[in-house]
């Protein structure tokens, strides 16, 4: 059910981007503490999105993995547990979490702002 409450927020964002002109292509990264797939996340966009103007976009995912800080020893990480390189369980989350729509392709209406 996660994914579809994700669908509807992205939805609502593509159609302010797209301002009433049909979606072709829709570019998004998720984190990966969403615990989303690409797949089900297209299929879930692809019901969410009947009926509107991005009913037949083409929806482009990146799933973003987990970015952390040691604040013990200050190094970049992986993972949201442990620190890879001191061991402590002191990390802060930079990334990883983040839903954000990368880019929104409309249909070429011949104005000069469309196809972007």
């Amino acid at each position: 059910m996660h994914a579809v409450g994700l669908c509807e927020a992205l939805l609502r964002a593509i159609e302010h981007r797209a301002g009433g002109v049909e979606v072709r292509a829709v570019e998004v990264k998720v984190g990966v503490l969403h615990e989303v797939s690409e797949s089900s996340l297209r299929a879930t966009f692809s019901v969410v999105a009947a009926g509107t103007v991005a009913a037949r976009a083409r929806l482009v995912v990146q799933i973003v993995p987990v970015h952390a800080r040691c604040r013990r020893c200050d190094r970049s990480v992986q993972t949201s547990v442990v620190c890879d390189f001191c061991g402590s369980p002191d990390v802060s989350i930079d990334g990883g979490d983040e839903v954000v729509v990368e880019s929104v392709t409309v249909v070429d209406t011949g104005s000069p702002w469309a196809g972007r």
